[in-house]
């Protein structure tokens, strides 16, 4: 008996459902901090501007009197005094850039999280997000769902931003795994400029990785070859007896007769 319209109408509405949901998370993913601090970055940016343009006339000057002095007693030294005040006027603006931009790295990958749970509570229902609380169980969770999410494209860099948000929030100096990131190697600690380079690098990657995901994960729902369904066969031949292989082969047929 052929399976009736409504019951493929309410098949196919809840997979459209399923993979339309799933699809529009990854496809709407962005930066939170886009733009919102677009102006202030840019006028702290100027503001160092100017004091480094203050510090190298500075020195032009100090040059001046230097040549024309001779005597180091006799010197004006309060053009070395004004280059100290600058470069302690560039360090607090460096501390307040450096905190946007660590923000920024923290919203990111919060939303990363955000997103991956989402869309595994979709798929999968409401209790499989306590599986999800670590890296590491969420990447053996899809494993077990037959999905490596360490192939996944751009896998690397949304792990760069887990290393470099928990450095943010947990180290007081740069972790060992953020220092081997390239944009941070051979420092101490986090700064704004490095921080910087390594967003302009890894922005565009975590929308990528995330829509990667939604195609495995609606793949592992929903598409079933020849090959998985021998992989399936085998399986569950390999664990039921005769009799147990017959039974659930006529509860499958009686699904598919049920209105």
């Amino acid at each position: 008996m052929p399976i009736s319209f409504e019951k493929f109408r309410k098949t196919v509405d809840r997979k459209v459902q399923i993979r339309s949901r799933i699809q529009l998370i990854a496809d709407n993913f962005q930066d939170p901090c886009e733009g919102l601090f677009a102006d202030s970055i840019e006028m702290l940016r100027n503001d160092i501007q100017v004091h480094k343009n203050c510090i190298s006339d500075l020195k032009e000057k100090w040059n001046t009197e230097c040549e024309l002095v001779e005597e180091p007693v006799n010197r004006n030294y309060s053009s070395i005094e004004a280059q100290a005040d600058h470069e302690y006027n560039i360090d607090v603006i460096e501390v307040k850039l450096k905190s946007f931009r660590e923000l920024q790295v923290v919203s990111i990958y919060k939303n990363i999280e955000i997103s991956i749970k989402q869309m595994s509570k979709i798929a999968y229902g409401d209790s499989v997000v306590k599986q999800l609380y670590k890296w590491d169980t969420m990447i053996a969770f899809f494993k077990g769902k037959g999905i490596d999410i360490t192939l996944i494209c751009n896998y690397k860099e949304v792990d760069e931003i887990r290393i470099v948000n928990n450095s943010v929030k947990h180290a007081a100096e740069i972790s060992k795994p953020a220092s081997e990131i390239k944009e941070f190697q051979n420092q101490h600690e986090l700064s704004w400029s490095s921080l910087e380079r390594f967003l302009d690098r890894v922005i565009e990657s975590p929308k990528a990785f995330l829509q990667s995901l939604a195609s495995s994960i609606i793949e592992e729902m929903f598409i079933f070859d020849d090959n998985r369904l021998d992989a399936i066969i085998d399986m569950y031949s390999g664990r039921m007896n005769a009799d147990t292989l017959l039974r659930l082969n006529e509860r499958l047929t009686n699904k598919l007769k049920s209105p």
